[in-house]
């Protein structure tokens, strides 16, 4: 097969917000840009107003937390502002892939 017919392999970027969403993608951590063959790259993004949720083993340049917060305190209005500002920033340093899916709870701060 020429070069020519060969196709990239399609990302996959699990966005995982919240304690939920990255207890949930955490457990991709071990396929985290690695290809396999007939398969998406995975590329894993976290994000939360605590720092608590962010184990050693979540590499950190992954990680997004608002600047000046630590927790909601389940007052979900009380980072809002902050929140959405760090939303903007990941967009702006992570490029989408070919299929993107964010990983929440309704629960939580």
């Amino acid at each position: 097969m020429s070069d020519e017919n060969k196709t990239r392999p399609g990302v996959i970027k699990l966005y995982g917000m919240g304690g939920a969403g990255i207890n949930l993608v955490k457990h991709f951590l071990s396929s985290n840009g690695k290809s396999e063959p007939g398969h998406a790259i995975p590329q894993l993004i976290f994000g939360d107003t605590s720092h608590s949720n962010f184990t050693p083993d979540i590499p950190r340049e992954s990680c997004f937390t608002p600047k000046s917060t630590d927790g909601s305190g389940k007052v979900r209005s009380q980072n809002y502002d902050p929140i959405v500002e760090t939303v903007g920033q990941i967009v702006e340093q992570v490029p989408p892939g070919d299929l993107n899916v964010v990983v929440f709870s309704g629960s939580g701060g």
